[in-house]
């Protein structure tokens, strides 16, 4: 199915060489249409950055253009004028054939080759959802490397799951920096999809633009970034998805980075309030916003995750952790003292 996919997506996955490329670089981030409500937290960060050489910021919604989204994109622009944002959605044919298709690779990849469709810098920075730079050189030291070493690729850190390892030096899709006129003169757009490749004798299912990573020796990560320069909320997409469809969460616990970073933009009511709920639970059971969640079986030690990420955040925004940020974190351990799971 991947594959015939794929080739039904050909006519309407297009790029142009890049002539004459600009210098500098774009940021490209995808959005979940369904958490756009976040998007606002996400480009805190990035206004937060060191911006010397960016050129735009192109915010990619996973849909075709939406009834709401000229208003959202005005008061987007609005709330943010130091950054250079170009936001738009995925072209209609290929979107809603991913839709039907309904599977996460696919939108992810539609978002980032239609964002570097667009671009006309040479260089490109793939910047996660999910994912809040806190060093705040960042994105200026993953394209400095590309710049200067003359890479291909170039990133924060190695994919390291399905299968590989740090020797197959795959550079991860969040925050992977690429030589975009070099790209689109070798590649399709389609060529950078998910697919099922041979890697170090192999059979491994791959994420986008790693199979031509795994054929181009000009690859290797950033030179003064580590894990230590962001802050990466994982699986806060499919946490948030399955609970607005009224599914129980996977990732129960990520619930809780989801409140933290609702409250950032207005949301949930406010940390004390969540707070006082934690506090004065009988069971391990919570309701929020007319759903409850079971968090019996979430382990003590996550709040060690959150409090290590609520901190990290907070020093990066304000300076220091906020007392209703870290009363929300101290009650959360609480609670999960008293009804979460202990054991291993």
């Amino acid at each position: 199915m991947r594959e015939g996919t794929k080739h039904a997506l050909r006519p309407w996955v297009r790029w142009k060489g890049l002539e004459a490329p600009r210098e500098g670089y774009s940021i490209v981030l995808g959005v979940p249409w369904a958490l756009r409500h976040l998007l606002a937290v996400n480009l805190r960060f990035v206004a937060a950055q060191e911006r010397e050489g960016l050129d735009r910021v192109f915010v990619v919604f996973d849909r075709p253009a939406q009834e709401a989204g000229d208003a959202f994109i005005a008061a987007t622009v609005e709330a943010f004028p130091e950054l250079p944002l170009d936001l738009r959605f995925q072209p209609r044919p290929a979107a809603e054939l991913v839709h039907r298709v309904g599977r996460s690779k696919f939108y992810a990849s539609l978002n980032w080759v239609t964002g570097l469709a667009h671009c006309e810098t040479r260089h490109a920075v793939l910047h996660d959802f999910d994912l809040f730079p806190v060093q705040p050189d960042f994105f200026r030291r993953i394209h400095r490397s590309l710049r200067e070493r003359g890479l291909r690729f170039s990133g924060a850190e190695h994919t390291r799951f399905d299968g590989l390892t740090e020797r197959d030096a795959l550079i991860g899709t969040w925050e992977l920096g690429i030589d975009v006129a070099w790209l689109r003169a070798n590649h399709r757009a389609i060529d950078c999809f998910h697919k099922w490749a041979h890697v170090g004798g192999r059979l491994v299912d791959l994420d986008a633009f790693s199979w031509i990573q795994s054929r181009t020796a000009e690859r290797a990560l950033a030179d003064g970034v580590s894990e230590d320069s962001f802050v990466h909320v994982k699986n806060l997409c499919s946490t948030y998805l399955r609970v607005s469809q009224g599914q129980p969460a996977q990732v129960a616990w990520r619930l809780h980075s989801l409140w933290y970073l609702e409250s950032l933009v207005g949301e949930t009511g406010g940390l004390d309030a969540l707070s006082a709920r934690m506090d004065a639970a009988a069971g391990p059971a919570l309701t929020v916003r007319a759903m409850t969640h079971d968090f019996s079986d979430v382990h003590v030690t996550c709040a060690n995750v959150l409090e290590h990420e609520v901190e990290r955040m907070e020093a990066a925004l304000h300076g220091a952790t906020r007392p209703e940020a870290a009363r929300f974190v101290a009650s959360t351990r609480r609670f999960l003292e008293r009804h979460g799971r202990r054991e291993d």
